[in-house]
């Protein structure tokens, strides 16, 4: 049967195994300790045997208290925890969640700058990020083109098509007899198939009874809130600031360096190329109409600064001309 007892005498077995014994310096080391001359031989063994005993005690001592847990009720001291403050979240801008929009339109469905020129933008702003939408009107009908939709929701970016639901091989060739309308359907209806697409946009809008919105880019809104022309006033940043906020605008949407930029747009902007307006809500902005021409492509864009903080506002474009 397992006793006390006999752990000890395990233990102590243990820890005294590989203990050699050298009498002359145990001798030495009694002598130093009472400071006496040499004892008969009996007294020294004696000293001995209570020296080594003394050991083993110590180290059956120490090792029996780093083997020991804590009792449930001992307090152990430990070191206050740490708090660490929340990093906010920082909402995107209106202008930047459209061009984040962009982006993923573009990388999931093919469409490129050029093709997303025909849809007008529409950006709102919610508790958990932003909802951008882009719809058609004028040449391309909305129906075949369909709606994109690009959601932000705690920092997970979502995109959909109205016409997810529709097989693949259906638009895959390019031609206009489709029901819905890819990449390839609206870079021909904008080009060589303008016509054409006109005419199935016409007969389709007399059908349903609707009449045709003409896609324009003219910077009269900011979501919504129109704008009208205004009068400078104290806090308004100069035409010259605003306008040097537009060149980082453009290379930023349209991924050009500065000299690539410089040779897209041509001739150089101006400060008085811009105009001072205000919105419906109190928003006040310069906006500048540059155009690009990119790969043979011409963009023609409005970009509307803040004119009091010198930030973007907006940023529309589209490739198929002012109407």
């Amino acid at each position: 049967m397992k006793t006390e007892r006999n752990e000890f005498q395990q233990l102590v077995d243990q820890q005294m195994g590989n203990i050699e014994w050298d009498w002359k310096k145990s001798r030495a080391v009694l002598r130093k300790l009472h400071q006496q001359e040499p004892a008969p031989r009996c007294h020294v063994l004696r000293y001995a045997v209570t020296f080594a005993m003394a050991v083993v005690a110590m180290a059956v001592l120490a090792i029996s208290i780093l083997q020991r847990q804590p009792a449930p009720d001992m307090v152990v001291a430990t070191q206050p925890p740490q708090t660490i403050a929340p990093i906010p979240v920082q909402q995107d801008s209106r202008a930047e969640a459209v061009y984040l929009a962009r982006q993923a339109v573009m990388e999931k469905y093919g469409l490129t700058l050029q093709t997303l020129g025909v849809f007008l933008d529409d950006c709102q702003l919610t508790e958990t990020g932003w909802l951008v939408r882009f719809c058609t009107t004028g040449l391309i009908n909305r129906r075949l083109a369909g709606e994109y939709t690009v959601e932000k929701n705690n920092g997970f970016i979502s995109t959909s098509w109205s016409h997810d639901n529709v097989d693949k091989s259906v638009y895959a060739d390019g031609s206009l007899n489709r029901v819905a309308w890819g990449h390839q359907q609206i870079l021909y209806a904008r080009t060589e198939g303008r016509a054409e697409a006109m005419t199935i946009n016409q007969e389709l809008n007399a059908a349903e009874g609707t009449s045709i919105d003409y896609d324009h880019i003219e910077g009269t809104d900011l979501w919504g809130d129109v704008l009208h022309d205004t009068a400078a006033t104290e806090g308004d940043i100069t035409a010259d600031a605003a306008l040097a906020a537009v060149p980082d605008a453009l290379s930023h949407q349209f991924g050009l360096t500065a000299e690539a930029l410089t040779l897209a747009i041509g001739d150089p902007l101006l400060p008085e190329h811009g105009s001072l307006r205000q919105s419906d809500s109190g928003i006040r902005v310069w906006v500048f109409h540059p155009s690009l021409t990119i790969d043979g492509v011409n963009y023609y864009t409005a970009v509307s600064i803040n004119a009091q903080t010198g930030e973007l506002e907006r940023l529309e474009y589209t490739t198929l001309g002012f109407g």
